[in-house]
């Protein structure tokens, strides 16, 4: 096997079963879960019904019923690596190829912009925002050539969308995309049919934000810094805390990985469940779309 630029650490394996505990929290029906980009303090759920509810420390705070007007808002995955998920930040939900409002005045999720979906569009995931506009990036990669991430701008009294150019020559293959207080985390994988490698790369969102108004067709790589790798394993979805990610490949292996060190925690996620985000050091993951389970690791 190719020796790697990572030192690899087991400390422990951490099982999540699907087994029942007094501290879960069964939702009434089956939902998808959602890190509230827009509000950090809590964990937002959506039946396909319309209902949503909010949860902090695996309480519901608060619940409201919505109706779902226009079809291609319909929460089909959370997962904003599957092409067809949806991230938020309130009150836009956002995937690779429209832009739903979830509108509090009169309780109604609808599409305001359906923008044609970049080739290979595959992740998207919030930016960042102001008092006027909320940006979004989608990242994908066309059969023929090298990666591009598209911006996307959200004007909030419109309640219109935009996308062009930001960022072109984005090596390797389909990537994870997350965004922590300080940061825009892309995970790339590089083609290896014996043995799958990623790398990480990172750009500060001030620097990113002060881009926005120059963007189209910057590059990539003169920009983003690589941070950690390669590393072994397939590109899948990632969320995080201060200090580790949570890679997540159902079917495949899923890990810890440290963004400093890049030590490497083994876990093994049970099928059925997805990882959603990160409370009070608590990994947060929605088992067969009805079971709210905490995770604390204790990881330092």
């Amino acid at each position: 096997m190719r020796s790697l630029t990572i030192k690899i650490i087991t400390l422990f394996t951490i099982l999540i079963g699907a087994t029942a505990h007094a501290n879960d929290l069964k939702l009434d029906h089956p939902s998808l879960g959602y890190w509230n980009f827009g509000d950090t303090q809590s964990l937002v759920f959506i039946e396909s019904t319309g209902k949503i509810d909010w949860v902090q420390n695996n309480q519901v705070i608060r619940s409201e019923q919505y109706k779902i007007q226009d079809a291609t808002c319909q929460p089909s995955s959370a997962d904003s690596m599957s092409g067809l998920g949806l991230v938020l930040s309130w009150p836009f939900l956002v995937g690779t190829g429209r832009v739903c409002l979830i509108d509090s005045n009169n309780k109604t999720i609808h599409l305001i912009s359906q923008i044609k979906n970049p080739e290979n569009s595959y992740s998207v995931m919030f930016l960042n925002e102001d008092q006027d506009f909320s940006y979004f990036v989608v990242l994908g990669r066309p059969f023929d050539s090298l990666g591009y991430m598209k911006l996307w701008t959200i004007d909030k009294k419109k309640l219109s969308a935009q996308q062009k150019d930001f960022f072109v020559n984005i090596p390797d293959y389909s990537g994870g995309l997350w965004r922590d207080t300080n940061n825009l985390f892309i995970t790339l994988s590089v083609y290896d049919p014996v043995e799958p490698q990623n790398n990480l790369y990172k750009l500060d969102i001030k620097t990113l934000t002060s881009l926005i108004p120059s963007a189209g067709a910057l590059d990539f790589q003169a920009n983003f810094v690589k941070a950690q790798g390669p590393f072994p394993g397939f590109t899948f979805s990632i969320i995080a805390d201060d200090n580790w990610f949570l890679y997540f490949n159902e079917g495949y292996e899923s890990f810890f990985f440290n963004k400093t060190s890049g030590e490497i925690v083994n876990t093994t996620v049970d099928t059925g469940c997805k990882t959603v985000g990160v409370e009070s050091k608590n990994w947060v993951l929605l088992c067969d779309g009805q079971t709210i389970k905490n995770l604390n690791t204790n990881l330092p």
